[in-house]
C-alpha cells in the first residue's frame, strides 16, 4: 500500500511525497492533489520505484527477443 506525506512550508509551498507505489501510477495519484492545491510545479524528484514498472517491461520485451 502507498503511502502520501504532505509538507506545508512556512512560504505557503506545498512537497507531495509517495512512497511506496509502482511506476507512473504516483503521477496520476498527485494529479488530484495539484490541481486541487493550483500553483505551478517547481520541482518533480521521481523515486527508483517510479522506474521499476519501465525494466520490467524492458526485460519482458527483451526475453521475447531471445526466443
Amino acid at each position: 500500500m502507498g503511502r502520501i506525506t504532505f509538507t506545508i512550508r512556512k512560504d505557503g509551498s506545498v512537497d507531495i511525497d509517495v512512497a511506496c507505489v509502482q511506476g507512473a501510477s504516483c503521477e496520476q495519484i498527485t494529479r488530484a492533489f495539484e490541481d486541487a492545491l493550483g500553483g505551478e510545479e517547481v520541482e518533480k524528484e521521481l523515486r527508483p520505484e517510479y522506474y521499476s514498472e519501465i525494466e520490467l517491461a524492458e526485460q519482458h520485451v527483451s526475453e521475447e527477443e531471445t526466443e
